[in-house]
């Protein structure tokens, strides 16, 4: 492990690089991921069915997977400014394309334009550029407070779009959807623009740094690269599984649907920030990380249990019902992308960051496949009732292990900081 150690450099702070991470972080999944918003009116306005929007999103899932696993070597190899400029406009350039009204194929081929621009050019080289936006001892706060400003400006973003379809689907429903796909594109280009001005110029690679085609066996070795991957799988997978919380609120708790999408979007918006900025404060301040990132997991694993045994008739039942929610998700973001954070600690070289950052990226990824499955078999079999219920008792179950795991990445942490010292004569 010793020619993997960073140097630990003080790196000021870039504000503006920040800022700008940020900004594309919160614009990059506005296009993918209108169906969420627009689910019908994008069938209708492509006039394609259920069953052909659903093939194009399998090919989305397993094509970023394989998108992301290849990330890292753009961006060990690559400028990060450059690759966010390219993620930024070709994204821009499948809402352009969507504006054509596309046939069936075409449609599957812009998807495959924005697995590229979001997997493989930008997600590992965000990643590595937001680690060195500031210094080791700022990292908790850079990768908390990014991840929960993300959340929140891509739900705003959102929410934009949402009154942007209502006041221009007066003059019908396929004008109103146009205007959205015209209002993101708008965005994205006007991002693509400032990164573009305001980023400063990449510092040239030192030659020891430049990236070599070996450089990716290291990282696949890097016993890091595994540790977080399937640490953060566990994660993520807690996540995804709250997808089951909006229809349980109104189909189970009998929640009015526009106050129960209110507070799915409160739920995406708030509460990512404020589990992100305390966990990655503490981080920063504590000697012991891993342990937050245990007991942050842990209380959030209770969450669920909670929700679990909540009754589910009362309006004051209902308000539990959210509070523990609310504390789920916030400490579950809490323990999510701050695991980024500990790359220094790890003893993670900046010449393999981005393979590293690549490779686990496409491990956590995995529950928009395994978790999306089983909850939709969870409810089609037990109903949103049950069926949901389970899911909270499986994300409690994936909190245990999320725990463990985080155990043996404290252990080998700890072994690589006692030969650190070891070599420092300390």
């Amino acid at each position: 492990m010793a020619n993997q150690n960073p140097v630990q450099e003080e790196r000021p702070f870039d504000p503006v690089k920040y800022i700008l991470l940020a900004a594309i972080s919160s614009i990059l999944f506005l296009l993918p991921y209108a169906r969420l918003y627009f689910y019908d009116q994008m069938l209708a306005y492509l006039n394609i069915t259920p069953i052909e929007f659903g093939t194009v999103l399998v090919f989305y899932g397993i094509t970023s997977t394989i998108g992301t696993f290849f990330s890292g070597i753009p961006a060990d190899k690559y400028s990060a400014k450059w690759l966010m400029v390219i993620s930024v406009f070709a994204t821009a350039l499948g809402g352009v394309l969507l504006l054509t009204q596309p046939g069936y194929h075409m449609f599957l081929a812009i998807y495959i334009l924005w697995v590229l621009s979001i997997t493989f050019t930008f997600n590992a080289a965000f990643f590595k550029a937001m680690r060195y936006t500031g210094n080791p001892k700022q990292q908790g706060k850079l990768f908390g407070s990014a991840n929960g400003l993300s959340f929140m400006g891509g739900g705003l973003l959102a929410m934009l779009g949402v009154a942007v379809f209502a006041w221009f689907s007066e003059e019908g429903t396929h004008n109103g959807f146009v205007a959205v796909i015209q209002f993101f594109v708008i965005v994205h280009l006007v991002v693509g623009v400032c990164v573009i001005l305001f980023w400063k110029k990449d510092k040239p690679l030192a030659d020891e740094e430049k990236w070599q085609l070996k450089d990716s066996i290291v990282a696949l070795k890097h016993p890091v690269t595994w540790y977080i991957g399937f640490t953060i799988y566990f994660v993520y997978a807690m996540r995804r599984c709250l997808d089951v919380t909006t229809p349980y609120m109104s189909q189970v708790l009998g929640i009015d649907e526009s106050a129960a999408a209110f507070l799915g979007t409160l739920r995406e918006m708030v509460f990512p920030l404020l589990g992100g900025v305390v966990a990655g404060i503490l981080i920063d301040k504590s000697e012991h990380k891993i342990r937050i990132c245990q007991v942050f997991i842990a209380l959030s694993g209770l969450a669920f249990v909670g929700m679990y045994f909540v009754p589910i008739y009362g309006n004051f039942w209902h308000i539990v019902f959210f509070v523990a929610l609310g504390a789920a998700l916030t400490l579950q973001s809490g323990a999510y992308v701050t695991a980024y954070s500990l790359l220094d600690v790890a003893g993670v070289s900046k010449k393999i960051t981005g393979c590293v950052v690549g490779v686990s990226i496409s491990i956590y990824y995995l529950p928009d496949i395994t978790i999306n499955y089983l909850t939709n078999y969870m409810m089609g079999t037990f109903g949103y009732e049950r069926g949901s219920q389970y899911v909270f008792l499986i994300a409690a179950a994936h909190a245990v292990v999320a725990i463990f795991l985080y155990g043996l990445f404290n252990r080998y942490i700890r072994r690589v900081q006692a030969e650190q010292k070891s070599r420092a004569g300390v």
